[in-house]
């Protein structure tokens, strides 16, 4: 969480979930690209909870 260039957890997770969808979607992407290089089906998809 240092990237954030916040001192406390606490402050990065407050804003954090803006940007969940552009990360959580680059991470879909990759992970789709690197099944199908892989010739796997992917894998099973989790939701995960939002901690704030």
């Amino acid at each position: 969480m240092s990237s954030a260039a916040h001192t406390q957890l606490q402050t990065t997770m407050r804003y954090a979930h803006l940007a969940d969808d552009p990360v959580n979607r680059a991470a879909e992407e990759n992970a789709d690209r690197l099944s199908a290089a892989i010739g796997s089906p992917g894998g099973r998809r989790v939701a995960l909870r939002l901690v704030s």
